[in-house]
């Protein structure tokens, strides 16, 4: 099976570096200190997960998170921050954009959880969009058969 993408901003190099090295076995992890790197890589690949820091420089980390949210809306976005920042975590968690809200220092085992966790639901929101989409083109094919029956009657009738 192959590992989740990962995308990991911070602004403290020790911070990406830390985290690279903790958890490089486990994902696919594309890290920087760097908001226009960060927009670069997204588009470039498809990640399941974005971790971000909530203080970054110019921007909060949840206002970034919720600016890329249309244009990447598949991807679950985790927010990781040293501060206790309550109603900052509520507003985040209540626009329904922002899959976690993490405390520093960050737990291990907690963010392979977390990563563990939202790529099942990318992975299960993927399936069903898949199935809609089958779904609906095997709704197309009764259509059709339906007419072609509908067709096929009328040409007995006038028989």
């Amino acid at each position: 099976m192959d590992k989740p993408a990962i995308l990991y901003i911070d602004d403290e190099e020790a911070n990406v570096k830390a985290f690279e090295a903790s958890f490089r076995r486990e994902f696919d992890i594309t890290a920087t200190t760097s908001l226009p790197f960060a927009l670069d890589a997204l588009s470039k690949k498809e990640f399941q997960v974005i971790i971000c820091d909530q203080k970054m420089p110019g921007v909060a980390g949840t206002e970034f998170l919720l600016a890329i949210s249309a244009k990447y809306p598949k991807s679950l976005k985790v927010i990781l921050t040293a501060y206790q920042d309550f109603q900052v975590a509520r507003e985040a968690l209540n626009s329904g954009r922002i899959f976690k809200y993490m405390l520093k220092p960050w737990d291990r085992d907690e963010i392979i959880q977390t990563v563990n966790l939202a790529n099942e639901l990318y992975n299960l929101r993927n399936d069903r969009e898949r199935l809609i989409e089958e779904l609906l083109k095997v709704k197309d094919q009764m259509k059709t058969l339906q007419e072609e029956n509908q067709r096929t009657k009328a040409d007995l009738l006038k028989r």
